[in-house]
């Protein structure tokens, strides 16, 4: 699917629970066919560090506005790499709710700058405003 020229246009793509895992994160990560899309929603799909990492990283998906990655198999490696997102540089939404609960991988999301300039965050980790 990530490389089918039919998704050039798709701005919507809701996947959860599909078992896509990390071979299939890295391909939506890694697919130029999916440049316009605004909204991916990986949630229950047993992704783990490999597969979070390379979304963090994504270049390809230059449009999206909204991951939504919870419920996922994430621990501190993939935490470390969405904390630090270098790729995704128009995201404005991140839930990654419901991983693999890593202390350190948390702090580092709390820490995160690039994180703190996003709209809205979604994490396991508890701020006592909550």
């Amino acid at each position: 699917m990530a490389e089918s020229d039919n998704v050039l246009q798709l701005r919507y793509l809701s996947l959860y629970t599909n078992r896509v895992g990390d071979d299939g994160a890295i391909a939506l990560a890694n697919s130029k066919n999916l440049k316009n899309l605004e909204t991916l929603d990986l949630s229950f799909n047993r992704i783990g560090d490999l597969g979070a990492e390379a979304l963090a990283k994504s270049t390809c998906l230059k449009n999206l506005k909204v991951l939504h990655l919870d419920a996922n198999r994430i621990g501190f490696k993939g935490m470390q790499a969405l904390a630090e997102l270098s790729g995704l540089q128009n995201l404005e939404t991140l839930n990654i709710t419901y991983n693999l609960v890593h202390p350190q991988g948390l702090a580092l999301l709390d820490k995160s700058e690039r994180l703190q300039n996003l709209g809205k965050v979604k994490t396991d980790l508890l701020k006592a405003e909550d």
